[in-house]
């Protein structure tokens, strides 16, 4: 088809003009490329449609085949639609022409940000890839958006945090180990913590026993999945607090799974049943489970990745693990 010019001036404010070049008219094709110029101090596009039900649009094509639209699309509202194939379409955004409010229809992806933004304003909304989290301004301050609904009092240097559900707790009791035993139970702190110190509290002392406390990742089901640290022997031939150092990041938000290995059978503090989450999982019980267990030789590594057995849960309270903030 052969290439159409067509040059099109309209007046505006101080003389200036509105030149449109180079655009095909009705079916004529422009090859290779189209140029639209314009200089001028204001200038306007209008489109009228006869009835709300119209459309008044702009379209955008490959092969003359419909790509995109957006105007007021068979309503007063305006609509952003997308197409694959030129057939069917898909609402993108639509601003209702009513309160300005704007919807997705399909959702919204937010691509990831390797850190938070320098200088964010109110309302601003992001997603940190790097942290894992959903993020929002709001009040002067960046907060964390997750689904915590019981008050958490951030620790600050050298203060102790509970690995507990925040609410229900109660005197802590004491639980046995045994050879080989492993426990884990989920945890989600409800603010971002720095950690510098793991405790335990041994009360009855078994002569050369030894411990470690391990943390575990989740996956997309709230099951341990990675492990993220095992710490060095911690001895439990003594009775008291026992320390091990560590340098480790805790995320608002995020379901970590945190217990305890046993070489021996040395009696730990344990946290009250009431101050750990219930577990999913395996067959009815009339006592809700509380963590995972499982054997494993204490000399052998703990596992890389969990892998998760509903058989493995169990009515055993958690041992009560401290976390000391940087």
């Amino acid at each position: 088809m052969a290439e159409k010019r067509v040059s099109v001036r309209l007046a505006a404010v101080g003389g200036k003009q509105v030149r449109a070049e180079l655009e095909g008219v009705g079916d004529a094709g422009v090859k290779g490329f189209g140029r639209m110029s314009k200089e001028a101090e204001i200038a306007n596009a209008r489109l009228n449609k006869n009835t709300a039900a119209n459309d008044a649009s702009f379209s955008f094509k490959t092969g003359f085949s419909v790509r995109a639209l957006f105007g007021t699309l068979a309503s007063d509202d305006f609509t952003l639609k997308v197409s694959p194939n030129g057939s069917s379409f898909f609402d993108a955004l639509v601003a209702d022409r009513n309160t300005g409010r704007v919807r997705f229809p399909v959702g919204v992806a937010l691509t990831g940000l390797a850190a938070d933004p320098g200088s964010p304003a109110d309302g601003w909304l992001w997603h940190n890839s790097t942290t894992g989290q959903l993020r929002a301004r709001l009040g002067g301050v960046t907060r964390i958006l997750a689904d915590q609904d019981v008050p958490w009092i951030v620790p600050t240097a050298g203060d102790y945090a509970l690995t507990t559900s925040g609410a229900g707790g109660a005197a802590t009791g004491v639980l046995a180990g045994a050879a080989g035993r492993i426990d884990l139970f989920p945890f989600i702190p409800r603010d971002d913590i720095t950690v510098d110190r793991l405790s335990v509290n041994v009360t009855t002392l078994i002569a050369a026993a030894l411990g470690k406390i391990v943390l575990y990742t989740s996956d997309a089901t709230g099951r341990p999945a990675s492990l993220m640290l095992e710490t060095g022997d911690l001895d439990f031939s003594t009775v008291g607090l026992k320390e091990a150092t560590v340098a480790q990041t805790l995320r608002c938000g995020i379901t970590y799974w945190i217990g305890i290995r046993h070489s021996s059978t040395a009696i730990l503090s344990a946290w009250a049943s009431t101050a750990t989450p219930d577990l999913n999982g395996g067959a009815p019980v009339t006592t809700a489970r509380k963590v995972l267990r499982r054997t494993l030789a204490y000399a052998t590594a703990a596992p890389g990745t969990w892998g998760y057995l509903s058989s493995e849960t169990n009515v055993g309270p958690g041992s009560a693990i401290w976390l000391r903030a940087a």
